[in-house]
């Protein structure tokens, strides 16, 4: 171990040089000695530091000479002036924190920070804040303000220091257009007391600025004002910086009439102050306004000073920032491409041919008309979507009747485009796929091009876990309508995301084995309408339900046949999901239904999932894939870090095998945690042998199902599954086919 050095604090090294020689890593003792030893260079340690604790509090032990360098190393790190270190990312926000909590401790600010040659013209301030006075300056030819401590008979509270440094150490590392520069600190126009030097502001604060404008007969920028106060914020969200107190006091307009926020109340609040000049609840005191919020009540909508109303788009920008549900409010960069979609001229057929080509599509073009064109300026937004995180922010931040006729455009286009072959599908079909899915989720909303009119004769069937069957008319065919239990639950948001999820992704399935999707529908039953999905009534139920009135009226040999053709009829129906790129994640007998012509039909795709999604982890979605049924579960599964995969659903097809020849579940005589222990030690379901109410299992089918099964690196593939049941199929065709097999009735 390497010799402690000990140093008083009066006999501190000289550190001028510190930085050429290996960083003595420094302890402080309980008496204030410091206990240094050989160790890192300092550039080392200050990257270190990101990762490990113990490097990052030798550092924060730094006092003295010590901390002064320190402190300024970092400043040149997070200024761009040393490239020793990276500062991408998340290394800007973890330097940026060792840098205010040593400032903190040692009250130390960087030397670099400081200032000189800045002349005050005022003998009183002009303006004040909560810890600090304002006072105008001039530095070199520009006119600055000087925002200085406040001080009282009693002293400046160390409270007010705390808050001075966090200030300056946070203003100090943001670079944007619409955020006021900070330029340094002043400690020698006060008499040492600290002082803020900042950019002049002539038209002040943006309440002023509006009153400017209006005693000139200027027109007031109401939408670029607020368009540039969310650009603001979303970049501080960015930076890791939350503002914490957004008003109009503390937006400032410069002399191009831009905004400049300052200061590091909320934007909900500001965006509408900005377009009424009013404070909000104007007639009420601070604990009157509290007392509102606790209620619920919001700020009214108010006119705008030229007497026109809040427009409609912003107002509901405002609502949805309001929202009691703290998920469901927008992020800063959702609002700020909002505000920048409202402040764009309309296309025109123009500007829509001069768009930029190198942002549409090179492979089929998604525009091409087939029988009625799809609206082209969404489909320029949709295509440019692909390639500019911008355009995926305007289109997810869309709301109301504008998510609408972009959802209506996407899923035109999806549906021109779903009966090619996959790769025979447009560059950006996929992403579309997974565009639509995170739109509908966010803006909660469904295309209006699924809702199909003339559903009746409304009949409660049955219910599951989570929604309610109902059985109807339309077009004079008997249908099923599944319909989302009502809940107040905080469930309910997720609960919608599925019904969005399986919505989308069973429209786009055209396959003679899964159960058809006719559309959407809303149906009134003693309660507020709620959305319901329609498809035709399987009028033979499940397969496991089937299987009991099978079992009784039909004679083996045609028991079998049928049973054979069901396995077939669902590994082509999930071998084509697979090619679809959608994992089911919830194959089991309950999820397949039988139609009246005696066929098989791959059901409820609440839980299925594209395979690529995380491939766009701008668009995916957030959520946890699979069924909760352990019976099914593949091995791998259980330890709950993994999602499902198209292995996964062929291990569960191997389970459906089972369950459909034994009619019942597997596993049913156990409960859940026998069967996660059971499964863990590599146990599986018994052959079907025709004992009882089984079925006996060929041999083929047996071996088949057991490939099923094997580790996921073994396991087959659903395409492979489908070729060994072809040749089973062929190599029985020339035994007795005299048997038909038809409805129990």
């Amino acid at each position: 171990m390497a010799k402690l050095y000990v140093y008083s604090k009066k006999r501190l090294p000289d550190f001028v040089s510190f930085r050429k020689v290996l960083y003595l890593c420094v302890i402080r003792g309980r008496e204030g000695e410091m206990f240094i030893r050989p160790g890192k260079l300092l550039d080392e340690l200050m990257a270190d530091s990101l990762k490990y604790d113990t490097d990052k509090h030798l550092l924060l032990a730094s006092r003295g000479d010590l901390a002064g360098y320190v402190l300024e190393r970092l400043q040149a790190v997070l200024d761009g002036k040393v490239d020793a270190i990276s500062v991408e990312n998340g290394n800007r926000y973890g330097l940026r924190r060792l840098l205010v909590r040593l400032c903190l401790d040692t009250s130390i600010l960087p030397p670099s920070l400081f200032l000189t040659g800045i002349k005050c013209e005022d003998a009183d301030p002009v303006g004040m804040g909560g810890y600090a006075d304002i006072f105008r300056g001039t530095y070199g030819a520009g006119k600055v303000a000087m925002k200085r401590l406040r001080v009282f008979l009693s002293g400046t509270s160390p409270q007010s220091y705390v808050a001075f440094f966090r200030e300056a150490l946070v203003w100090r590392h943001l670079r944007h257009p619409h955020i006021l520069q900070f330029l340094g600190i002043d400690r020698i126009s006060f008499r040492s007391q600290l002082c803020m030097i900042l950019p002049w502001m002539q038209y002040g604060d943006i309440n002023h600025a509006m009153n400017v404008l209006e005693d000139s007969d200027q027109t007031i920028p109401y939408l670029r004002w607020t368009t540039e106060i969310a650009q603001g914020m979303a970049y501080l969200h960015i930076e890791h910086v939350v503002h914490a107190d957004l008003r109009g006091g503390n937006v400032l307009i410069d002399d191009n009439l831009s905004v400049r926020l300052s200061t590091l109340d909320y934007l909900r609040l500001m965006s509408s102050k900005v377009y009424s000049q009013s404070r909000p609840f104007p007639s009420m005191n601070d604990a009157q306004v509290i007392v509102q919020l606790m209620r619920g009540e919001r700020p009214p909508r108010r006119n705008m000073k030229s007497g026109e109303a809040i427009p409609d788009d912003i107002w509901r920008i405002v609502e949805n920032s309001w929202s009691s549900e703290v998920k469901l409010r927008p992020g800063m960069n959702e609002i700020a491409a909002s505000l920048i979609e409202l402040s764009q001229p309309p296309k025109n057929d123009t500007d829509a041919e001069m768009a930029d080509e190198s942002e549409l599509m090179s492979a089929v073009p998604m525009s091409v008309t087939m029988g009625g064109a799809p609206d082209p300026e969404v489909v320029s937004l949709i295509e440019s979507a692909a390639s500019s995180k911008l355009y995926q922010s305007l289109v997810l931040s869309s709301r109301g009747d504008l998510a609408d006729r972009i959802a209506c455009t996407m899923q035109e286009l999806l549906d021109r485009y779903s009966h090619e072959s996959y790769n025979a599908r447009p560059r950006h079909f996929q992403f579309t796929r997974y565009l639509l899915l995170k739109l509908s989720s966010k803006a909660r909303i469904l295309p209006s091009s699924l809702l199909v009119s003339g559903v009746q004769d409304t009949t409660i069937a049955e219910s599951t876990g989570i929604s309610d069957i109902y059985t109807a008319t339309y077009e004079g065919q008997k249908v099923a309508l599944k319909r989302l239990r009502n809940s107040q639950s905080a469930h309910e948001r997720s609960l919608f995301e599925a019904l969005c999820r399986e919505t989308l992704i069973w429209r786009q399935l055209k396959h003679p084995y899964i159960l058809p999707f006719l559309g959407t529908c809303n149906i009134q039953l003693n309660f507020e309408p709620r959305l319901c999905l329609v498809s035709p009534w399987a009028k033979h139920g499940n397969v496991v339900s089937y299987f009991w009135r099978m079992n009784e009226e039909m004679e083996d040999q045609e028991k079998v046949k049928l049973l054979e053709q069901w396995v077939m009829d669902i590994a082509q129906a999930l071998e084509y999901l697979h090619k679809e790129r959608i994992v089911h994640a919830d194959v089991r007998g309950g999820n397949i239904l039988i139609d009246c012509d005696m066929h098989a039909k791959l059901a409820h795709f609440n839980v299925s999932f594209f395979a690529d999604e995380l491939r766009y982890e701008d668009v995916a979605t957030e959520k946890q894939y699979g069924s909760e049924y352990v019976r099914w579960m593949a091995p791998e599964l259980l330890g709950g870090d993994t999602q499902p995969t198209f292995s996964t659903d062929v291990y569960a097809f191997g389970c459906l095998c089972v369950e459909m020849f034994i009619g019942e579940e597997i596993y049913i005589s156990l409960d859940w945690k026998i069967i996660s222990r059971v499964l863990a030690e590599a146990e599986r379901p018994s052959r079907p042998s025709g004992i009882a109410d089984s079925v006996a299992m060929s041999d083929e089918l047996w071996a088949l199902v057991q490939k099923c099964w094997a580790e996921p690196n073994a396991r087959l593939t659903m395409s492979d599954v489908t070729l060994e049941l072809e040749k089973m199929r062929s190599s029985n065709r020339a035994g007795d086919s005299s048997v038909q097999v038809g409805p129990v009735r």
